[in-house]
């Protein structure tokens, strides 16, 4: 409870800041509202009392009453729920910026490949709209409960029993509250079955894997199993909401059983002259209210609860966030002797399998460090390590001694620049897709003509419409480019940081034949950053062309997450080890080909 009156106040804040007069005229609303429950059924008393009394002034005056009462009331709801939507619309906006600068700013990359973290941040980003209302959901059930309180205290003038009505609506609001318990529970478990299904279904609509569906004929193979997982979400959905309205229709049996009361305790009051037509059409008119309003306070109350819900998701991701924030010493600015692993093991959270086992290597200083092994030998694995985007649970990374743990993880991203196997398609102008490699940056002419030139990408965008101002992507009308010119734009997102410490270089060639990636990488060893190996610049390669490795100072060889070799290329044939053998499969290969391999 505590914390969903933090996120309360966080909301009014954020309504306040959005629009101050918006939210006092949607507050008066709701007082008038509460109000004119009480101003109708005094008018109604009044009209009745007045017109047996035959009184026309008393009844025109009550026409009167009742009138102003129903045209403020309709005019008013409409009002309040155009400001309303308008007001939570722009929380909602600074809401989910607000989740998506949370997220962004996680150092670590653990809670987006974890199902459990997935399904809490699916739920969240589901919930914005309900986080954005939860201040308007406590206002609203505070002017339900004082509109209630003087529907009672108008009841109980009449007669006290009548008061004990409001005791009828207890049995409603306990059933409510099981009720939303098995809803909650339902939609948590069907969080999984809803984030697959979307997936699924996303990938009969996305370019890549649609050609593959469309060649193949799967496509109807997906949209079953994705239908089998909504009819599953469905199936769940309804059995849950049946048994909620199950118990909520138990407790409503409870207030009917009051209701019927009230009437009988009206009868014996006319029959015996104890009340007036009028007061009897009050507590007509109070009673029929009386139930609207406890459907309110009970709907009020569930939402409430709903809402307290996705809290504790949003609750769960600050908290996160914040104990994943650490600050640290500044990365050198030149790094003097290198990057070093000591016995490093490393596991993904929920599984058994060590992926890296007791690893120790030095990545020196001014070096070029080439990466081979075998699909899951823990190449990729190596380099989210490097980057920061794990932290390693057991033995130490250490950049010129200093542990990479108490580095502060913003900083040394600044100094690294990498470019992956699966790299991103960054739908934006082509400029901005490289420039987005160093915001800072993003519109320098200079910085981006010297990205595009170490990354060979000048034919690329020469081949584009528009040039730089091109917009990429379907999704938007844009130009569609080629793998390859994907693959070269990323190229030159990873060249807007000529001065990074480290350059990661993942893979992300497999569209290029092996003499088009040999004249790249040597274009970025000898033109890109290694170029001066007084500046302490480190580029680690990740292939499995051994053309590539040749380039390399330093090759390292992995092997079921283990370093099985280390040394220069030379070295490691005169060995005639795992990395010998490899070298000689792949010239073979080229040679029985017909293609110029390694040599």
């Amino acid at each position: 409870m505590r914390r969903q009156w933090q996120v309360l106040g966080h909301t009014l804040r954020l309504s306040l800041r959005a629009d101050r007069r918006t939210v006092v005229a949607i507050a008066l609303l709701m007082a008038a509202e509460a109000g004119l429950v009480i101003a109708t059924a005094l008018s109604q008393r009044w009209l009745v009392d007045t017109a047996v009394a035959g009184r026309l002034a008393g009844v025109l005056g009550a026409v009167a009453l009742g009138a102003v009462a129903f045209a403020v009331s309709v005019t008013g709801n409409r009002m309040r729920e155009n400001m309303l939507l308008y007001l939570m619309d722009r929380v909602n906006i600074a809401i989910s910026q607000e989740i998506l600068h949370l997220d962004a700013s996680i150092p670590t990359v653990a809670h987006l490949e974890q199902p459990r973290y997935l399904d809490a941040l699916d739920r969240l980003h589901r919930g914005t709209w309900t986080l954005a209302a939860l201040c308007w959901q406590y206002a609203g059930t505070f002017f339900a409960l004082a509109s209630l309180a003087a529907s009672v205290t108008l009841l109980a003038s009449v007669d006290p029993l009548l008061g004990a009505l409001t005791l009828f609506a207890v049995p409603p609001l306990l059933m409510t509250q099981r009720s939303n318990r098995i809803l909650r529970r339902m939609w948590d478990d069907c969080a999984e079955l809803s984030r697959r299904e979307w997936l699924l279904h996303d990938m009969c609509t996305t370019p890549e894997a649609g050609k593959e569906l469309a060649i193949t004929g799967a496509g109807d193979v997906i949209d079953q199993r994705a239908s089998a997982l909504c009819q599953e979400g469905i199936r769940r959905e309804s059995v849950a909401s049946l048994r909620a309205a199950l118990w909520e229709i138990l407790g409503w049996c409870f207030y009917g059983a009051g209701f019927v009361g009230i009437l009988w305790v009206l009868s014996a009051k006319v029959t015996n002259g104890e009340a007036s037509l009028g007061a009897v059409m009050m507590v007509l008119v109070l009673a029929a209210e009386l139930h609207r309003q406890l459907n309110r306070v009970v709907g009020e109350v569930g939402s409430l609860a709903a809402a307290g819900h996705v809290v504790d998701h949003y609750c769960w991701l600050r908290d996160y966030a914040r104990d994943q924030q650490r600050t640290g010493a500044a990365p050198p600015a030149r790094i003097e002797r290198g990057i070093k692993l000591e016995n490093v093991s490393f596991r993904y959270p929920g599984t058994e399998v060590d992926v890296l086992r007791d690893v120790s290597l030095e990545l020196r200083s001014g070096t070029v460090v080439g990466v081979v092994g075998v699909n899951g030998a823990g190449k990729t694995t190596l380099v989210k390590i490097l980057t920061g985007m794990y932290e390693v649970p057991a033995g130490t990374v250490t950049v010129d001694g200093t542990p990479l743990a108490e580095l502060d993880p913003a900083a040394w991203r600044a100094r690294v620049t990498a470019v992956f196997q699966d790299f991103a398609r960054f739908q934006l102008l082509a400029g901005e897709t490289i420039g987005v490699g160093n915001v800072r940056h993003l519109h320098d002419p200079t910085r981006l003509s010297q990205a595009i030139a170490r990354a060979g990408a000048g034919p690329t965008v020469a081949a584009l419409p528009d040039g730089l101002a091109t917009q990429l992507g379907p999704a938007f009308g844009g130009v569609e480019p080629s793998t390859g010119q994907w693959q070269r734009l990323a190229l030159g997102r990873a060249m807007m940081r000529p001065d990074a410490s480290l350059t990661v270089v993942d893979e992300p060639t497999a569209t290029l034949d092996p003499v088009a990636e040999h004249e790249l990488f040597t274009q970025i060893i000898e033109e890109g950053l290694a170029a001066d190996r007084r500046d302490g610049r480190i580029i680690l390669l990740v292939s499995h062309r051994f053309s590539t490795m040749r380039l390399a100072d330093q090759i390292i060889v992995l092997d079921a997450g283990r370093v099985v070799e280390c040394g220069s290329h030379a070295e490691l044939v005169r060995r005639d080890g795992v990395y010998a053998e490899l070298y000689r499969a792949q010239a073979d290969g080229y040679t029985v080909a017909g293609l110029s391999g390694p040599a």
